[in-house]
């Protein structure tokens, strides 16, 4: 996906206090994706690698959401698709790491929910949106030095 991202996107950044080189690090090794995101995601961080995540939702449910990396281009971009297993469109999840102050400056793009059904797809975004900062939540506690 180039350019600007659509109006639905869920934008986020937060600023990092690691070189890119280490936020980059964060986002692809399997090891710290466990400790940041969660023990049951699987990454495959590689060009045309693969992405799974096996998670319970609040009725106790299992969900799959899997996909697959379109844009790999350490240690900037990570870019791949998103969809969980009775989602009837997939969505993209990009990934951007740029220098900044201090550090570094991540921004989460995750679009294409307005490609879904008006009754699911602004309930769906508004969980993504609370999920992506509770994981950047995760990510920056690893970075600073104070997670275990």
């Amino acid at each position: 996906m180039q350019g600007q991202p659509s109006s639905d996107a869920i934008v986020l950044r937060r600023a990092l206090a690691c070189p890119p080189e280490t936020a980059w690090t964060a986002l692809t090794d399997q090891a710290k994706v466990a400790n940041w995101w969660g023990y049951y995601v699987r990454l495959e961080a590689a060009p045309q690698g693969s992405f799974r995540e096996e998670w319970r939702d609040g009725d106790g449910r299992t969900v799959v959401t899997s996909g697959k990396i379109t844009r790999f281009e350490p240690p900037a971009t990570l870019e791949l698709t998103w969809k969980d297993d009775d989602w009837p469109v997939q969505t993209i999840v990009r990934f951007t790491i740029a220098p900044a102050a201090g550090g570094t400056m991540l921004a989460v793009i995750h679009t294409g929910w307005d490609r879904f059904p008006e009754q699911q797809g602004p309930a769906l975004r508004k969980a993504h949106e609370a999920g992506w900062k509770l994981h950047l939540d995760g990510l920056a506690t690893l970075l600073s030095g104070t997670a275990s």
